[in-house]
């Protein structure tokens, strides 16, 4: 599996987070709840389908699709 991530989406999760004060945590959350679940979601339902997956920000919203080879 290929996974691009989108510098955007760096972004996002930076200006997203409440608790910037509290360090690396509140970071981490956001990536499992933005980024890790709905992308083993995406793997799941996909299968042999997401050999190429692509992650990036449209609007206001972590998009996950599957890239063409």
């Amino acid at each position: 599996i290929s996974l691009e991530i989108s510098s955007d989406v760096a972004k996002y999760l930076t200006q997203n987070i409440a608790a910037k004060q509290l360090g690396a945590r509140p970071l981490r959350r956001e990536i499992i709840k933005c980024i890790e679940n709905p992308l083993a979601e995406f793997i799941l339902k996909n299968g042999d389908k997401s050999k190429n997956i692509s992650v990036f920000v449209k609007d206001s919203k972590i998009l996950i699709t599957a890239c063409k080879e």
